[in-house]
C-alpha cells in the first residue's frame, strides 16, 4: 500500500512568558541527553530528576525539542502520525497523571507484517495491541463531536505497537517522564485497512496476542484486550488525540496514522512467533528474534 509521508514541524513557541530562560536551557540539555540515549539504545533520563520543578507542559516542550533533534539528524525520516498512551484509568493512576498522554510516530518506525524485529533494536522492547486510524483529509481546527471526527477518517486498522520503555528506575517513572521522552515511541506494525463505514463496533472488539515458541514446543496468550480499553471508547480516545495535537498547533495531514492506546496490558517482548487476533479487524503476524 503506497502512502504519502509528510514532514511536519512539531514545535511549540517557547517564549519567556511560557518558560523561564534557565528552564529553557535545562530543557535543551535534557532533550540532548534523551536524543543521545535514544541513539545509543541506552536508558532514558528522567526529567523529574534532571529538572525537579518540571510540569507536564514543560515535558511536552522537551518532547518537541527531542522530536526536532531526531528529524534534523535523520533527513529521510518524517512524522508518520501520532499516538496516545495511558488511556486507561489504571495506567493513569500508576504513572500519576489524570488524562492520556501523547507522542509522535516516525515513518521509520513502520514495520511490515511477518517481518522480524530484534530485541536488540531497543533498550526494553514492549508489545501492545492497538487500533489505528488513517486520515482521509487534513484537520486544521479542533473538532467538536465524534460525528464530525468520523467524516475525516478514511479507514481503521489493527496495529501492534512495539514501544521502547527505555527506563531503568521504573519506581520513579511518572507520566511526565514518559511524555518528555516521546511516550516510548519506537516501532509499529500495521494490519489491513478497513474503509469506513464499518458494520461493527470498535468498542466491542476483542484482541488476543499469542506467542509461539520457535521450536514449536508451546504457545501462550500474553495479551487479551477489548476496544473499549482505550478511554472507554475508541472514538473518544481518537477525538482527544486529534484535539490535543491541534491545541498544540500541529495540523493533521491526510493519510497520517493515529493510534489510540493499548488494549489490555503492555508486556515485554520475548523471542518467538506472534499472532495477534483482532476479531473483525483481522490478524497480524510477526516474529521477535534476538
Amino acid at each position: 500500500m503506497k502512502r504519502k509521508i509528510f514532514k511536519v514541524f512539531y514545535l511549540f513557541f517557547l517564549t519567556p512568558t511560557v518558560l523561564a530562560e534557565n528552564n529553557f536551557s535545562k530543557l535543551l540539555e535534557f532533550s540532548q541527553q534523551a536524543y543521545t540515549a535514544s541513539s545509543d539504545k541506552a536508558p532514558m533520563p528522567l526529567i523529574s530528576l534532571e529538572i525537579p520543578n518540571a510540569d507536564q507542559s514543560q515535558a511536552y516542550h522537551a518532547q518537541s525539542l527531542l522530536v526536532k533533534k531526531i528529524l534534523n539528524a535523520n533527513p529521510q525520516d518524517a512524522i508518520r502520525g501520532y499516538k496516545a498512551g495511558l488511556t486507561s484509568k489504571l495506567g493513569q493512576k500508576k504513572f500519576r497523571v489524570s488524562s492520556p498522554i501523547y507522542g509522535v510516530l516516525f515513518a521509520k518506525g513502520e514495520t511490515r507484517q511477518k517481518q522480524s524485529v530484534n530485541l536488540s533494536s531497543a533498550y526494553k522492547l514492549m508489545l501492545e495491541t492497538e487500533v489505528g486510524f488513517i486520515l482521509a483529509n487534513d484537520i486544521v481546527t479542533p473538532l467538536s463531536s465524534i460525528e464530525q471526527l468520523k467524516s475525516y477518517i478514511e479507514s481503521v486498522l489493527p496495529v501492534i505497537e512495539l514501544p521502547d520503555l527505555a527506563f531503568d528506575n521504573l519506581s520513579k517513572l511518572t507520566g511526565i517522564n514518559i511524555v518528555a521522552t516521546n511516550v516510548a515511541s519506537n516501532r509499529y506494525i500495521l494490519g489491513d485497512k478497513h474503509t469506513l463505514p464499518i458494520d461493527f463496533s470498535l468498542n466491542s472488539l476483542t484482541t488476543q496476542l499469542t506467542v509461539f515458541a520457535k521450536d514449536g514446543s508451546k504457545n501462550s496468550v500474553v495479551i487479551t484486550g477489548k476496544g473499549s480499553d482505550a478511554s472507554g471508547d475508541q472514538w473518544k480516545a481518537l477525538l482527544d488525540l486529534v484535539n490535543h495535537q491541534l491545541e498544540k498547533g500541529n495540523s493533521l495531514k491526510r493519510e497520517q496514522l493515529l493510534i489510540t492506546g493499548a488494549l489490555g496490558k503492555m508486556v515485554p517482548a520475548t523471542i518467538g512467533n506472534y499472532r495477534a487476533d483482532f476479531g473483525r479487524l483481522g490478524q497480524i503476524n510477526f516474529n521477535i528474534n534476538r
